[in-house]
């Protein structure tokens, strides 16, 4: 008698209910309603999921910029052109601001034009404040440039190099200070004068 029982409760499982003419189907059991409408919800720990992110994105394109291609490298210096002005406003700045000069002075001898022209670009985002403090890794990359095999390169480390001094009047202080020497025996290269 109970395997009877047990025979229709699961017959009835694998019953297909007949639909009439004009009818809707029948909710199943566990339907939910998602036919409501709600506005934003701004939560107070949003911000912080947000910078988190852009401090990853930030992160993995520093990171690009030492990438076998030179697309690559060219499309993580946008991104941080771009965003510059967002990553000043974080709390996080400093330490970012830091390893974004060291990738992007060193670009500077890059091979491929565009990379450099949007290091360059870069140079021009960054604050008069931040070169200063790196005043001397960015010379130690502009000498490697204006001693370079390629003429493109050379030329090119004359520009970052104006656009360093007359950027901050206390970076060309820094650079006659404690580079004048060099950056001298550089442009009489870049010259063909003799030494």
């Amino acid at each position: 008698m109970g395997s009877k029982r047990k025979k229709a409760q699961k017959a009835k499982d694998f019953v297909k209910p007949k639909l009439k003419v004009g009818k809707l189907k029948p909710k199943p059991t566990n339907y939910t309603d998602t036919s409501f409408s709600t506005r934003s919800i701004r939560l107070p720990s949003q911000s912080a999921l947000v910078e988190k992110s852009f401090e990853v994105e930030l992160v993995r394109n520093i990171s690009l910029t030492h990438h076998f291609s030179a697309q690559k490298r060219k499309d993580s210096l946008v991104f941080i052109q771009n965003n510059f002005p967002r990553l000043v406003k974080f709390s996080i700045n400093q330490k970012y601001i830091q390893q974004i000069i060291a990738s992007v002075s060193k670009l500077i001898i890059d091979n491929d034009s565009l990379v450099r022209k949007e290091a360059f670009c870069l140079f021009e985002v960054i604050s008069a404040v931040y070169l200063q403090l790196n005043c001397n890794t960015i010379v130690l990359y502009i000498l490697t440039a204006m001693t370079h095999i390629d003429l493109q390169i050379r030329n090119d480390s004359t520009k970052i190099l104006n656009l360093l001094i007359s950027k901050q009047k206390n970076c060309l202080d820094s650079i006659a200070k404690n580079n004048w020497l060099k950056l001298l025996k550089s442009f009489f290269i870049l010259l063909n004068w003799p030494l």
